[in-house]
């Protein structure tokens, strides 16, 4: 029963592990991005948060 009508199933299983497997890559690049894009927007709120030493007060 491994094929239906010249369907193998364990090819189609095979690619759509390599789809999610793409798919999941993809997101973990994404989120590093976003980890990335917290840590800057985190940083840049602390650099605001600090009196400047030249500022006049």
């Amino acid at each position: 029963m491994k094929a239906i009508s010249g369907i193998n199933l364990e090819t189609i299983d095979a690619d759509i592990e390599s789809a999610f497997g793409s798919r999941m890559a993809e997101l973990d690049k994404m989120l590093e991005g976003l980890d990335d894009l917290v840590n800057k927007i985190e940083k840049d709120i602390q650099n605001l948060d600090q009196p400047k030493p030249d500022s006049p007060q």
